[in-house]
């Protein structure tokens, strides 16, 4: 193929990432039988793990903006995956819930991701497997901090101009 041949504009190992993400975004109609947008399956796992959070933490941890939240959450619920509900303490915050048929999914969801990284990762060793795990764990590390640095640069209501 022609792409295969046309150098990416960005090289090194970020290119290879970006490149990767790529790749793996053309993997999305493996999910489809679970009839839930892809998008919308890491607020599925989160609240899978973490249920009843607050609406902005779940944005905050997911790094998805307030109203791209609540849209997302929109859709989630008219799906019937979560519901949302005032907290009883302080009737400000919205805390979402993942319904019977958001766990059923999980089940799905898991096998699904299992089957993938089994294909993906075969021709791995088991030591080049737990390498590229504890790389990939560093790399998520630091691109958190990243991030949180350059939000906090970013802020407008920190008092602070970015240059």
């Amino acid at each position: 193929m022609l792409e295969d041949h046309v150098q990416p504009p960005i090289r090194g190992p970020l290119g290879q990432l970006f490149s990767l993400g790529k790749q793996l975004r053309s993997l999305r109609p493996c999910f489809h039988d679970l009839g839930i947008h892809q998008g919308q399956l890491p607020v599925l796992a989160v609240l899978n793990e973490q249920d009843g959070l607050p609406q902005t933490d779940l944005a905050k941890v997911l790094h998805i903006s307030p109203p791209a939240m609540t849209n997302l959450l929109k859709r989630l619920e008219q799906g019937g995956w979560i519901e949302r509900r005032r907290d009883e303490q302080d009737h400000r915050v919205w805390r979402v819930y993942v319904t019977e048929k958001g766990r059923s999914v999980r089940v799905r969801l898991v096998g699904t991701f299992r089957q993938l990284e089994s294909q993906l990762l075969g021709p791995f060793t088991e030591d080049e497997k737990r390498h590229l795990q504890r790389l990939l764990t560093k790399l998520t590390d630091q691109a958190k901090q990243l991030s949180l640095r350059l939000d906090r640069e970013n802020d407008p209501g920190d008092g602070q101009q970015s240059q």
